[in-house]
């Protein structure tokens, strides 16, 4: 009896195609390879490979293995985003894997700078902003800049990011003048960067102090002047004279008159920034002081301070001069024992330790271009205490009395012997 050996593996169909892929994150194109391998059960298998159904096409970039059973990419392109599979077969049936496609990562594109204030004005030390920044591609990092340099350690300065849609956002709270200029987001990843366009925010602040009225003479003329100057944007400034508007400008405005067309007058200067207001008025007459009715009488004692001042209650900026009345005016400065302080509309004479001879009469004279006023001051002194007489009787009296004492007592020991 003869005995035919049968090998069934030689009569084994395809089956159980599988196709793996080795990467398993992002896949960054040019930068990275990546192997598939295609595996099956069955006899005298061999492979082919599509790409998105098709043959797979010729390039540098495919490598396949002796057998075709793994095919390696290197590196992946951008092309590579679409779907692979393999195909085994024998001569009894055939089978397709699984499609494998790569989480290709994108490059950074469409990089977008925003603010929350649509280019409307910001108030330095007041308000807040948010800058958003955005972006597309894949595993974005963002940096943030000012004037071409990253943005500087501000506790001011708040960030946050996210990754659906990639972004970030830059919260400034409050802005300060030092926010000027500037900023730029850049978005990076693997593949390269891109910078938003520049983005500069529309600060404003108020200007230094409040309007100021000025009226100061140039040769046979006077110029007048309003200036609310120092802000951001620039103030919108009226000058009105006598009631009618003269001149009207930016920040600052000046008219130069005639003493006559404005003396008696007001000058009234106003000022607007977005509509934000300040003004001030100067009324041409000779200084006039608060409360002094040129009767001012001043008591002190001996040590204590005297304190003299004048204070114009309106007109214009005025020069004041200090006198001690003896009888006639001896003009007096600041010295180791008085001192005068003045600004454009008040004056204060200090005396400090005052004595007996530091009473009398003063007078403080204010001048402007209109006129000229004159404020008196008297100043009595007392003696703090018991005067020298005083004390003298007293050292006396002690005396005669413990001489009194004295004689008494010798006149009852006597007495007794």
């Amino acid at each position: 009896m003869t005995i035919i050996a049968f090998n069934y593996n030689s009569y084994s169909p395809v089956s159980d195609v599988k196709l793996t892929s080795n990467a398993s994150e992002l896949v960054w194109p040019g930068l990275d390879s990546v192997c598939l391998n295609c595996t099956a059960r069955g006899a005298d298998v061999t492979y082919s490979w599509s790409l998105q159904g098709a043959p797979l096409p010729q390039d540098p970039n495919y490598h396949l293995s002796e057998n075709n059973t793994v095919l390696t990419i290197s590196p992946v392109s951008d092309k590579d985003n679409e779907t692979f599979t393999c195909t085994a077969k024998n001569w009894i049936n055939s089978e397709t894997s699984n499609g494998v496609s790569f989480d290709l990562a994108s490059p950074v594109s469409s990089v977008t700078l925003t603010s929350n204030t649509s280019g409307s004005y910001i108030w330095v030390g007041e308000e807040s902003v948010t800058l958003h920044c955005s972006a597309k591609g894949s595993a974005i990092t963002f940096l943030w800049n000012l004037n071409g340099e990253p943005l500087p350690a501000d506790s001011r300065y708040y960030l946050s990011h996210g990754d659906s849609p990639p972004h970030s956002n830059l919260f400034i709270s409050p802005v300060y003048r030092n926010d000027t200029g500037n900023f730029t987001c850049k978005a990076s990843n693997q593949l390269g960067s891109e910078t938003s366009i520049a983005l500069s925010l529309n600060l404003a602040w108020n200007p230094e102090g409040n309007m100021q009225c000025t009226a100061e003479p140039i040769d046979l003329n006077f110029q007048l002047g309003c200036s609310w100057s120092g802000g951001q944007p620039a103030t919108n400034v009226i000058l009105i004279l006598s009631g009618r508007i003269w001149k009207s400008g930016e920040n600052s405005v000046n008219v130069v008159t005639t003493k006559s067309n404005f003396e008696g007058s007001s000058l009234i200067c106003l000022g607007d920034q977005l509509g934000r207001t300040s003004q001030c008025s100067v009324i041409f007459v000779p200084p006039e002081a608060i409360g002094h009715n040129n009767n001012n009488i001043t008591e002190s004692k001996v040590g204590n301070t005297v304190n003299l001042t004048v204070m114009l209650v309106r007109g214009l900026s005025a020069e004041f001069t200090w006198y001690y009345l003896n009888p006639d005016p001896i003009p007096i400065q600041t010295n180791s024992n008085i001192l005068v302080e003045s600004t454009s509309s008040s004056s204060s004479l200090h005396i400090p330790d005052v004595t007996m001879k530091d009473a009398g009469k003063y007078e403080c004279r204010a001048k402007n271009f209109i006129g000229s006023q004159s404020f008196f001051f008297t100043v009595t002194v007392a003696a703090n205490g018991l005067g020298g007489g005083v004390i003298a009787g007293i050292v006396i009296g002690v005396i005669f009395g413990v001489i009194f004492i004295s004689s008494l007592v010798g006149y009852i020991i006597r007495k007794k012997e």
